[in-house]
């Protein structure tokens, strides 16, 4: 049987989100009767601590692919609401602005799973790219040494803190922070965002890569400073990888 090419609805699509979260749709069947041959897709991780902007930076993130005529997804890892067993919504709500029919933005509640992400994250990462869509952000719930679940579904790892969490690189360098493929201190314009940039410049530095240099990018988000220096700094590590993988 030949495979066919599919468009889905954004009503269909949140229907079939919701059937792969519960288990009850096989992403393998699916794609047996898709054609995958043209459903390349750019895959972004962000984590960091809450409060230090992610939302915002993913909406900048959204807005530009979408200059750039991209097909955007965003899975949004939130905590699991208490009362109704599903995600609190908050980044859903957030970056609501966004919506169009080229933009799907769908929070996912974590159900206890530890890493940061939810159970079923990777196979709903799979049901975007079937959607074609082109760029495929997942923000994690949060931050620390465990919740690296991120790297194994990522094309690329984005970091975002503030000056406020200084204290904490310590305890993330362990962990999300040496995985990381750039690093944004956002709210530079803060009262000590100086002495933490040096400390992620200085860990940037012994990160292990190859052919890559892990940029420390300042950004004041809400008025768009330092958004081109690291959506530039994006786009030359995608085109770095692509290069690998066609090579």
């Amino acid at each position: 049987m030949e495979k066919q090419d599919r468009v889905f609805s954004q009503a269909e699509l949140a229907k079939l989100i919701t059937s792969v979260e519960n288990g009850k749709t096989n992403i393998e069947k699916l794609k047996a009767d898709i054609n995958t041959s043209d459903k390349q897709s750019f895959v972004i991780g962000i984590t960091g601590p809450p409060g230090v902007g992610k939302s915002t930076i993913i909406n900048l993130i959204i807005k530009k692919f979408r200059e750039l005529n991209k097909k955007v997804g965003v899975l949004a890892i939130d905590p699991t609401s208490i009362l109704t067993g599903g995600a609190l919504l908050g980044d859903r709500i957030r970056m609501r602005f966004n919506s169009d029919d080229h933009v799907f933005i769908r929070s996912l509640a974590t159900r206890g799973k530890l890493g940061g992400l939810g159970e079923n994250t990777n196979r709903i990462v799979e049901l975007f790219r079937l959607a074609g869509f082109e760029i495929i952000i997942v923000e994690t719930v949060g931050v620390g040494q465990t919740e690296t679940d991120i790297m194994k579904i990522s094309d690329i790892i984005i970091t975002i803190t503030s000056p406020a969490h200084g204290d904490e690189i310590q305890m993330m360098k362990a962990g999300i922070l040496e995985l990381s493929d750039i690093i944004i201190l956002n709210k530079s314009d803060f009262k000590g965002s100086e002495t933490v940039y040096k400390n992620l410049i200085r860990l940037a530095e012994i990160l292990p890569r190859k052919g890559w240099k892990v940029p420390v990018i300042k950004m004041v988000a809400k008025e768009r400073e330092g958004f081109e220096q690291f959506f530039n700094a994006l786009i030359k590590y995608r085109d770095n990888i692509t290069e690998k993988k066609d090579g």
